[in-house]
């Protein structure tokens, strides 16, 4: 038995608004605006102005920014200095806001020695320099990852975890054992509390921030379900938690400060998508990096001077995260690939800075705390009011010589209505703790082609899962489960183009799960695509359980040209009625519409039921289709049975003219082991023939 899901057309996940999570006392604060843009919403910079040496300039009005996109000169519409001496402002409130930081601490990177010089650094910062509006939590990457402390203005409590030191883990960069990870719960029992600390300390402090109960619902299920997910010493690793981070805390107001101290790590050529991707998602959450070299003095010498060059405050010369050559890829090559280039572009690709070569972090600290006390915030609405999903480089100028601005690299252009959100925070870090394996849940996917004109696809996909590996609950007299099932079609650059899947209950009568559970449950869903290559990552979630699993495929979309095609070979035991209304598609035989099957495993004496489409066959002259189909059944390199020739005449012209093909085969005499369906489909109007191949397999 199959507990089967088919759903028509693609399915989108929608985010609510998060209401604003930190508000000034008897202020209003503006919710922060989203960095992925939609058209005819204003785009919010925050910007740290600097002189010649290097020292924070406050006082400028509105009319000393000139601010540009894509090189086109924009009208700022609202302007005002955060924190500072002297305030101004236009359209914005000023005040004093909660600053959010984060410290992300990777020890996959930073060698043991550097690692006490990173904790103490972390530590006397907190204890000298916090002020009750600064709010910070402490992250570690080390062989697992995890949540050392949430959000908190406590001193006293942030110090004592960096003075710890003890993270439960040793670092990466000298050890290749393993340790046990702090449970995922752990990690969420934590998490919970802030609400509760930042609530306490507010009330305490008066003017201090509190967090809504959303944004820690939100904040709950992004970081606690990381838990301990990260556990490969990779590129990637640090790229996905900086993404899951961000993620987690956009629906902070405002600006928001993470502090990355690392050794840093190399960028290959085949991730630097995924570094663009980090970017992106880093700026839409509003989050500055700041990456702090754990290394101290290198002692290898000079780096050559274009590399010292190479920064936020470039100008024009400045290329964004997306197209052409990037400021990364000079900073790359210029400096021979070091793992500094990494840091340095991520810094400046969000506004922050990059520091290297200091024994004394503290100084670098020092920096942080002074761009998060005073920098200006200001907006524009865009010229531009085409949503083309395109990055938009953004540059800042202060009019007075002598005078530099420090801004993020700009935004990608989407329109809110045709380009959702295709993850949530939640889903998302659920997919990033599903990559560890540790607890891996069983399951398959197909992905089938069906061509819908020239240059479009029909793609059904279908997700299937053993009943016995899924966790059932007892409710009344039933028994229920809950599968979270996520596909996300990505192109060639890495960017997603769309997304299938839904959370899936299934409710059973305790009769019912007798035969379920010696058969599986599956989610059907159907796509378009045009012609190119694509990847697809697909996810399963068992809710009960927490299992899940995340694998990965490739999908190659041909246009279909003008010679004899067949479609993928769909295979399956089970087919269901079309409802009353429903119309005719792909997967449709004789009013009924078969259920594929992504695990392709049948038993002796199950009935096999294929369909395929096949197109550009001859009809000149008013002439019927005239196929044959001949059908076949082998065993690797053998032939084993061949089943009957027939004929297929029935022309069908949605969406393109086909003809659908498909019977059912009753697998008797067949021993358990690996098997082919092939076919060979002539057109005797034309003369041509093609062919097609699929696999399955009989279990006993």
């Amino acid at each position: 038995m199959r507990f089967t899901i088919y759903a028509m057309g693609s399915l989108f996940l929608t985010i609510s608004a998060i209401p604003a999570s930190f508000q000034s006392q008897g202020e209003k604060t503006p919710a922060a605006q989203p960095r992925a843009v939609a058209a005819g919403s204003g785009v919010v910079l925050d910007v740290v102005v600097t002189d010649k040496r290097n020292r924070l300039v406050q006082g400028l009005s509105e009319e000393d920014f000139a601010v540009f996109e894509d090189n086109i000169p924009q009208k700022i519409v609202s302007f005002s200095l955060r924190g500072g001496a002297r305030s101004q402002s236009k359209g914005l409130p000023v005040g004093t806001k909660p600053s959010p930081t984060i410290f992300l601490l990777d020890l996959t990177t930073t060698e043991l020695d550097n690692q006490k010089r990173v904790f103490e650094a972390a530590s006397r910062f907190v204890e000298k320099s916090l002020s009750p509006d600064d709010y910070v939590a402490v992250f570690y990457l080390g062989t697992d990852f995890r949540l050392l402390q949430e959000f908190t203005n406590d001193r006293a409590r942030l110090a004592a975890v960096l003075n710890q030191r003890d993270t439960g883990g040793l670092s990466r960069a000298q050890t290749s054992g393993s340790t046990q990870p702090v449970p995922t719960s752990a990690a969420a029992d934590a998490i919970q509390t802030i609400n509760r600390s930042l609530a306490a300390t507010g009330a305490a402090a008066g003017n201090a921030a509190a967090m809504t109960d959303a944004s820690v619902v939100r904040v709950d299920a992004g970081v606690g379900s990381m838990g301990s997910a990260i556990n490969q010493r990779t590129t990637r690793d640090i790229l996905s938690v900086l993404e899951g981070i961000s993620r987690v805390v956009e629906p902070l107001e405002g600006r928001k400060t993470l502090v990355l101290f690392s050794q840093g790590f190399v960028v290959g050529p085949h991730q630097e998508a995924e570094l663009h991707r980090a970017i992106d998602t880093v700026n839409k959450a509003n989050v500055a990096v700041y990456t702090v070299d754990a290394g101290g003095l290198s002692g290898l010498g000079d780096y050559p001077t274009r590399l010292d060059n190479i920064s936020a405050q470039s100008g024009a010369s400045r290329i964004g995260a997306s197209g052409g050559e990037s400021v990364f890829d000079v900073a790359r090559r210029t400096g021979n690939e070091t793992r500094e280039s990494a840091l340095r572009y991520l810094a400046e690709s969000t506004g922050g800075i990059a520091f290297r070569n200091m024994n004394d972090l503290a100084i670098s600290l020092d920096r942080i705390l002074q761009d998060m006390r005073s920098y200006y915030e200001l907006s524009y609405r865009t010229s531009n009011q085409n949503p083309d999903g395109k990055f938009r480089r953004i540059r800042v100028e202060v009019k007075k010589p002598g005078l530099t601005a420090r801004t993020r690299s700009g935004y990608i252009a989407a329109s809110a209505a045709t380009r959702p959100e295709p993850l949530s925070a939640e889903e998302s870090q659920l997919m990033v703790a599903a990559r560890s394996g540790a607890a891996a849940l069983p399951f398959d996917v197909s992905l089938a082609q069906f061509p819908a004109g020239a240059q479009r696809f029909r793609v059904p996909v279908t997700f299937e899962v053993p009943a016995r590996e899924i966790q059932f609950t007892q409710a009344g007299e039933k028994r229920t489960a809950s599968l979270l099932i996520v596909g996300l079609v990505r192109d060639q650059g890495g960017n997603i183009v769309t997304r299938v899947g839904t959370p899936v209950n299934v409710s059973a009568t305790a009769e019912e799960y007798q035969v379920l559970e010696k058969g599986s449950v599956s989610f059907t869903n159907t796509i378009e695509l045009v012609p190119g290559q694509y990847s697809f990552e697909a996810f399963v979630r068992d809710q009960n359980s927490a299992r899940g699993s995340v694998r990965d495929y490739s999908l190659q979309l041909a246009p279909l040209g003008d010679k004899l095609t067949a479609s993928s070979i769909v295979l399956g035991s089970q087919a269901d009625p079309l409802r009353e209304g429903e119309q005719e598609a792909e997967l449709v035989l004789s009013k009924a519409r078969v259920l594929p099957s992504a695990r392709r495993q049948f038993k002796n004496g199950d009935n096999l039921i294929y369909v395929f489409n096949v197109y550009n066959f001859g009809v000149e002259g008013g002439k019927k289709p005239n196929l044959e189909v001949r059908p076949a059944i082998e065993k690797p390199g053998v032939t084993m049975v061949k089943l009957p020739s027939y004929r297929a005449e029935q022309l069908d012209t949605d969406p393109v003219a086909h003809v659908t093909i498909g019977r059912y085969v009753s697998l008797n005499g067949l021993a358990a082991g690996r098997y082919f369906f092939v076919v060979e489909v002539e057109d005797y109007n034309t003369k041509q023939t093609c062919r097609g191949r699929t696999s399955f397999e009989v279990v006993p």
